[in-house]
């Protein structure tokens, strides 16, 4: 793959970009509610863009070498600061009184991270395929098999990050795996337990 392209593909699939439209995706099916999904995205957007200019900041300072924070010893600082926020993320939600499923996802999401962050003292598990895959799969059991067709898109790309050099296959089958397992048991919990 021509690395432009694999730029390009790695850029609009970054997890911060994905995790720009879940809420209001999920706030809208458990709603019905634009106003209600585009509040809570606006809310939502608001620390996304906490951590965006914490790891822009990052960079510039040599503390990560590059945006996707590819090397390993860095990536505590990242899950670190990443934590933090979603402590503060939580508690507004409880405070603001969210709908039940978006508490549910963005505390799946945080055990995701921790979880995710254990993984990579071994393996440099793709967070680009976790985000995305997860976030695939939530669409298509929330919203049905008409989004199937999405699923086209997971190795377009798992090869863009192959051909960038900052993932090996195994690496984005780990990441993948470990997105629709996150994904697959935020559901359960959604579907048995509210």
């Amino acid at each position: 793959m021509n690395l432009k392209l694999a730029s390009v593909i790695s850029f609009i699939f970054n997890p911060l970009l994905i995790l720009f439209f879940i809420p209001f995706f999920l706030v809208y099916k458990s709603t019905n509610s634009v106003y209600q999904g585009l509040w809570w995205t606006g809310y939502s957007v608001m620390f996304l863009m906490v951590l965006a200019g914490f790891t822009f900041y990052a960079v510039k300072k040599g503390i990560f070498t590059d945006f996707d924070v590819s090397r390993r010893d860095q990536r505590p600082i990242i899950f670190g600061f990443a934590m933090i926020l979603a402590v503060f993320y939580i508690a507004g939600l409880y405070v603001f009184r969210s709908p039940i499923a978006l508490k549910v996802i963005a505390t799946g999401i945080t055990v995701g991270i921790i979880i995710l962050s254990i993984v990579n003292t071994k393996i440099k598990a793709s967070i680009h395929m976790a985000t995305f895959t997860g976030f695939l799969v939530g669409i298509v059991l929330g919203y049905g098999g008409d989004f199937l067709i999405l699923f086209l898109l997971l190795p377009l790309l798992g090869q863009a990050r192959i051909s960038l050099k900052r993932h090996t296959p195994r690496e984005i089958v780990t990441g993948g795996s470990f997105g629709t397992l996150i994904s697959l048991g935020i559901y359960w919990v959604l579907k048995y337990f509210i």
